[in-house]
């Protein structure tokens, strides 16, 4: 289990009650803790002191930006922290609601660093410091503490009843719509889920076009992963079928893979269109992403295709809308922040039953 410092930030006559709650709460989940005492230069101080080097980090606060900012960019030498903002402390984020949908104002002494997580959500912070740190909310000391054990991938005492509902729809679902995966594709839009067939990107109503349309101080491009297959092949009679990026091949090199053409396949527009979709899921993992702002608009929504031309950064392609969130930040200014992909996200695995561990065991 985790070695854990623990502080937390000086704000009400609470402070010691939810530190101590959030400090017994860990400690049942088997980690040892370390309480530092309520301050917040104290828990600066310690992530920035090598003898913590590979220790994990566990901070309670006010809905503040700083704090996670100057862990995740700062030399800091733990591991990973938490930061357990308090709905008992912290004036706009009051609710579970409010931590997923209020962005947050740099603070007073925000600094530059400070500044590349103001005004966004919880939610999206811990999406750009995934790799260093993460935000949860609780009203009280327990909540932070059974949401912090949770977040570290335990099990508390009241998690499994209110996850299995939730867990076993999710996986229902997955299990029907599994075997569309690359084909189909499912998300959530305002309150409605929605299951269709991917739509031809060629298809794309909207555009994002440098030099019209895009803040380029904004742009955030994540960089396709190297081992990406960019040339894909599979043999059906006596055709050889194949698909390659151009684009990347010149960049990495080729990266070839064959895919085998199952018995259900019986005609040479089936096998194409399944080598089709066998590439598409290779798009869809090859860890290319596009970050940006643009003007608000409500045409800008979660699974539509988007033409993006964007020479500064190499991009001249279709990608499809991942994520949006708009953002009024003031009077009459309204802005869209879009994150796209270059395919729709997957489905996973599908749930094992006992008749798949019966037959993998038979198969031994």
């Amino acid at each position: 289990m985790a070695n854990i410092i623990l502080g937390c930030d000086r704000n009400n006559s609470n402070d010691h009650k939810v530190q101590n709650t959030v400090a017994n709460i860990l400690e049942k989940a088997g980690h040892k803790v370390t309480k530092l005492k309520v301050d917040s230069n104290a828990f600066a101080s310690a992530s920035y002191s090598k003898k913590n080097k590979g220790k994990i980090g566990v901070y309670l606060m006010a809905a503040s930006v700083y704090s996670v900012a100057d862990f995740a960019y700062g030399s800091t030498q733990m591991k990973y922290a938490y930061f357990g903002i308090r709905g008992d402390a912290s004036p706009s984020i009051k609710t579970e609601n409010d931590f997923n949908s209020k962005k947050i104002k740099p603070d007073n002494d925000c600094t530059s660093i400070c500044n590349k997580l103001a005004h966004m959500t919880y939610p999206d912070m811990n999406q750009k410091t995934k790799n260093r740190c993460q935000c949860v909310f609780g009203k009280t000391g327990e909540e932070i503490g059974n949401a912090i054990v949770q977040a570290m991938g335990g099990e508390t005492s009241n998690s499994s009843s209110k996850s299995d509902s939730a867990s076993s729809i999710k996986e229902a679902i997955k299990d029907v719509i599994y075997h569309w995966d690359g084909e189909a594709e499912l998300f959530i839009r305002d309150d409605t889920v929605h299951i269709r067939k991917i739509p031809s990107p060629s298809t794309a109503r909207l555009s994002l076009i440098e030099g019209q349309n895009i803040d380029l101080d904004s742009v955030s491009v994540t960089d396709y992963n190297p081992s990406t297959i960019n040339h894909l092949t599979c043999t059906f009679d006596d055709y050889v079928l194949t698909i390659q990026d151009d684009h990347l091949i010149k960049r990495f090199g080729k990266i070839s893979s064959k895919v085998k053409v199952g018995k259900n396949i019986k005609t040479l527009k089936q096998a194409k269109s399944f080598l089709q979709r066998e590439w598409n899921k290779l798009k869809r993992d090859n860890g290319h992403s596009l970050e940006l702002q643009t003007y608000g608009h409500s045409k800008w929504k979660v699974g539509e295709w988007c033409r993006v031309y964007l020479p500064s950064f190499g991009i001249n392609d279709y990608m499809y809308i991942n994520k949006v969130s708009q953002n009024e930040d003031s009077p009459g200014e309204w802005n869209c922040n879009l994150e796209l992909v270059d395919w729709p996200p997957g489905f996973g695995e599908p749930a094992k039953t006992e008749n798949d561990s019966k037959k993998s065991s038979d198969s031994k």
